[in-house]
């Protein structure tokens, strides 16, 4: 099973491929999976994005 800061980090993911950022920001806001490399990458892709 997937650990619990992995699981929001690919719910974040699907949101923004969804185009749902508000949801994606949403659950990336969480600080306790801030500090996870994904979770920063992803962040970093949203705000390229725009």
């Amino acid at each position: 099973m997937l650990q619990g800061w992995r699981t929001k980090i690919r719910e974040a993911k699907l949101a923004c491929q969804r185009g749902c950022l508000d949801r994606a920001s949403h659950l990336l806001a969480d600080r306790k999976i801030q500090e996870f490399l994904p979770s920063q990458q992803l962040v970093d892709r949203m705000v390229q994005r725009g």
